[in-house]
């Protein structure tokens, strides 16, 4: 399951399907309130999407909802790409 709110990154993700991913139009300062009940292994934040957290209280949403949608020992890894 992939979450982005970018209608450009949603299209490039949507462009080549894979089987049994889905890419939700979303906030990932919301994550509960977007899955729900599932519960995952682990979560990767990709590109430079934690730079768009505009303070701690972003920071603590996005903390809380990963916390509520992993699974207990679920790890999070994150990677920022430099900026060209």
């Amino acid at each position: 399951t992939g979450v982005d709110s970018s209608p450009a990154m949603l299209e490039k993700s949507r462009a080549q399907p894979v089987d049994n991913v889905r890419i939700l139009d979303g906030d990932m300062r919301d994550l509960r309130a977007l899955l729900g009940d599932d519960r995952f292994g682990g979560a990767i934040c990709v590109g430079n999407a934690l730079p768009h957290l505009s303070g701690e209280d972003d920071v603590r949403r996005l903390a809380e909802g990963l916390h509520a949608v992993l699974l207990p020992g679920a790890s999070c890894s994150s990677r920022r790409y430099p900026v060209e």
